[in-house]
């Protein structure tokens, strides 16, 4: 019978620091550890939970796919000591201080939680289970929407950027003419790009995958894994004053926090299909694969991807024939690494000379970090949102795609612009490829 433990370790130890002072002359005057010091300055805290599955091994040859749950949380901490003098004064002496007093100091400051990342999180694991369900048994080519535009598709490559190419012969010896064409010429360029970028290179793309699916072998393993995974990254830094440490007047601290979060998810399943299945999943000839071939082939659905994966989530909500899944996992990891640093440690002498002496040196480190894995997880009921900024590409294509709708925004030139081919070529292929 399956059973949870939970093992923990903790071999942290508390930080020291070591106050001497010296009198005038140079003899000493007092010497003295600080206390109290509950600090941990170095070490680490390990505590895992985690299912255990007596005779793993044998129930695996036997072919049973056995996952569980894990909880793990590590807390390490490690520091560089200091070691500063102020001083001699003719009157007051001098005085050291040496230990960890950068983590002395870093005992009252706040920890903040992730400020920039906060609001994409809850969106990270519904896109993560999307994507990996979606790779479950792929298609190497999309035979279904490649035939569907295959007359589009010549249409354009029959006369490619012809507009364009119009225009600038138009123009050649018409210079005084530019101003009045200038219009007309940048329509024709962003037309051009639009169609290069949307209609050849993805025609280009469907032959290689075409070609591809033609070479595929069958798979020499029936029992795969598909996987996926999001990760983000913030960091972000802040001054402030550190706790006030025994023998000094001021102590200033420079925080600097590094988060990490990262979504990872797999789906272990067995292909049980026959070699004419595989040709046609190969193909993209399924009879899963028409609800996201449909989608593809209405007009601008790749806009609407850019903020939700529709297209994923129809493929992953779509019961495949021959595809046995057996098991998935999601494992969530949140890391904080936060180093502190002493920016300067004071001492005010007020007797004559009045003397404001300042030091630095000192770091401390706390490295915080926990993983969940959860198991059989299933697809969300609704298409996530998409998390991340776009591109320099994609803000490109969608400026030219604003452009070109705004240049034709008035009722004639929308029916004409629905019966154009090339341009209906590209908006329907943008979706297959968002990422050329």
């Amino acid at each position: 019978m399956d059973t949870t433990v939970t093992k923990s370790r903790d071999d942290r130890l508390n930080g020291s620091a070591k106050r001497t002072d010296y009198n005038p002359d140079g003899s000493l005057s007092s010497e003295s550890n600080v206390s109290p010091f509950n600090i941990k300055t170095s070490g680490a805290l390990e505590s895992i939970t985690q299912r255990v599955h007596p005779q793993f091994k044998k129930r695996m040859c036997f072919g049973e796919v056995i996952m569980g749950p894990v909880a793990q949380i590590t807390d390490r901490r490690s520091s560089y000591a200091s070691s500063m003098t102020f001083g001699p004064h003719p009157v007051w002496g001098m005085r050291k201080i040496s230990g960890d007093v950068a983590a002395w100091g870093a005992a009252s400051m706040q920890r903040p939680t992730h400020p920039s990342m906060d609001g994409n999180i809850p969106f990270v694991r519904d896109l993560v289970l999307t994507k990996v369900f979606a790779k479950v048994a792929p298609s190497e080519a999309d035979i279904i929407v490649s035939l569907a535009e295959a007359r589009k598709t010549a249409q354009m490559l029959r006369s490619p950027f012809q507009k364009s190419l119009d225009l600038v012969t138009d123009m050649v010896g018409f210079r005084n003419r530019l101003l009045k064409k200038g219009m007309n010429y940048a329509n024709a360029t962003v037309q051009a790009y639009l169609e290069f970028r949307f209609g050849i290179m993805p025609t280009i793309y469907d032959i290689q995958n075409l070609a591809k699916a033609v070479r595929a072998k069958p798979k020499t393993s029936k029992r795969l894994v598909a996987r996926s995974s999001v990760e983000l990254f913030d960091v972000s830094q802040r001054l402030d004053a550190g706790c006030s440490f025994p023998g000094l007047t001021g102590l200033e601290m420079k925080c600097i926090d590094a988060w990490r979060h990262r979504v990872s998810a797999g789906v272990l399943y067995e292909l049980t299909e026959t070699r004419d299945d595989e040709t046609l999943r190969n193909f993209g000839g399924r009879l899963s694969d028409i609800p996201r071939a449909m989608y593809e082939l209405v007009p601008f659905s790749f806009v609407l991807d850019r903020f939700y994966s529709v297209g994923p989530w129809l493929t992953a909500m779509t019961p495949r024939l021959g595809v046995d899944v057996k098991g998935s996992w999601l494992t969530t990891i949140d890391a904080r690494v936060t180093d502190f640093l002493v920016m300067s440690a004071s001492i005010k002498v007020n007797t004559a000379p009045v003397t404001d002496y300042v030091q630095t040196g000192g770091s401390y480190r706390e490295e915080i970090s926990s993983k969940v894995r959860e198991v059989n997880v299933k697809v969300p009921s609704l298409p996530p949102t998409n998390v991340g900024d776009l591109s320099i590409t994609q803000i490109i294509d969608h400026a030219a795609l604003i452009c070109q709708v705004l240049g034709t925004f008035d009722v004639k030139q929308l029916r004409r612009w629905e019966t154009y081919a090339p341009k209906k070529r590209w908006v329907s292929l943008y979706r297959r490829h968002p990422t050329i």
